[in-house]
């Protein structure tokens, strides 16, 4: 991993709690997995309890070991599952906690690629964290669009607005 410490540090400790990337994860399983079927769900499932496990006795400042140095791409899908389950989920309305941490999940993704040497050497994982970032990124983007074609449809209808 081509990381600076700093980098690592502001990404491992600017994660959101446990159990709230418990409920990002769960809602991207249950939401995004089945629309954008990349990740072996046992396979990932394995590592993100190890890292959790990991986590909890992590200190800033410490070392990198287990997960993170076994398969250094596994911080930016990590990233990606949580951010895309974030999305997903329905919060309380006007929660600016969860913009909060959307908006830092959806920063952190970049340099947690450009760590693994993303675009330049892929790797499986690093790979997969773009394109379901990407992805959920243009599907939000296509229901918008739906949404304004059928308002310009339905206001353009002969009769539609006119007295």
């Amino acid at each position: 991993m081509r990381e600076s410490a700093k980098d690592v540090t502001d990404i491992l400790s600017g994660l959101p709690p446990q159990d709230t990337c418990d409920r990002m994860y769960q809602d991207f399983v249950e939401t995004v997995h089945p629309l954008i079927p990349l990740l072996h769900l046992p396979t990932f499932d394995n590592l993100y309890r190890r890292f959790w496990n990991w986590r909890t006795t992590w200190t800033i400042g410490a070392s990198l070991h287990g997960v993170l140095t076994e398969n250094p791409s596994f911080l930016p899908i990590l990233l990606a599952v949580l951010f895309t389950g974030s999305i997903s989920h329905t919060w309380p309305p006007n929660s600016q906690v969860a913009h909060d941490a959307q908006k830092k999940l959806y920063g952190m993704i970049p340099v947690a690629l450009s760590m693994v040497g993303f675009p330049h050497r892929p790797s499986l994982y690093s790979l997969m964290a773009f394109l379901i970032l990407n992805s959920i990124l243009i599907r939000e983007e296509e229901s918008l669009k739906l949404v304004l074609f059928r308002c310009r449809s339905v206001s353009s209808m002969p009769g539609y607005g006119h007295s």
